[in-house]
């Protein structure tokens, strides 16, 4: 924050940029700044466009997220590309969401969250290094980062920190459970082409 109250960002080279909030990024798609159907996040008060997703990460997601629609429990709902609220200065457009619905809220947060789930293919060392270490500080129960290209799923799980307190890597063929869901077990080879 800097002596005006205009929220900073610092970036690698060392030079500050203004950074912005969810608030500031609502206005401005109100105002027409920005349109309302770029994909971008918002991490840390900086605006970082997407890329696009290719037909391998798409029907992953959307196989995986009709997986968990036909087994979560009553009470819970999973959604897909959707936005993530995770502090004033971040949110996330996570590409499978698992949670409990609260209609007074605008936008999920991490206390509703019961599973992320990010595809990478292309997005890789993002989803890793830039997006898991936020969801656990902000107390995601339980994120999976399921890598296309290696064939292996990250598990993270004991949030609380950026550094998740269990970690692990599940293969495709290998069943994976997930936390709020007990006994259901899934092989994501079970997706693929």
């Amino acid at each position: 924050m800097s002596d005006t109250g205009v929220f900073l960002t610092r970036a690698a080279e060392g030079l500050d940029r203004r950074g912005f909030s969810l608030a500031e990024v609502e206005k401005m798609i109100e105002a027409g700044i920005l349109d309302a159907d770029e994909k971008f996040e918002l991490i840390d008060g900086e605006i970082v466009p997407m890329s696009p997703q290719a037909m391998p990460h798409m029907m992953m997601r959307t196989r995986i997220g009709n997986w968990f629609t036909r087994a979560i429990p009553e009470g819970l709902e999973v959604i897909q590309d959707a936005t993530l609220v995770l502090a004033h200065k971040t949110f996330l457009e996570h590409d499978i969401l698992v949670f409990r619905p609260d209609r007074r809220r605008r936008y999920p947060k991490p206390d509703q969250a019961q599973l992320v789930v990010e595809i990478a293919d292309t997005s890789r060392a993002r989803d890793l290094h830039t997006k898991a270490p936020r969801y656990g500080a902000a107390g995601v129960p339980e994120l999976w980062v399921v890598e296309l290209n290696e064939r292996v799923t990250y598990v993270f799980r004991g949030p609380g920190s950026e550094a998740w307190a269990n970690a692990a890597q599940v293969g495709f063929d290998d069943p994976l459970e997930a936390l709020f869901l007990p006994g259901a077990r899934v092989r994501v080879a079970e997706f693929e082409d």
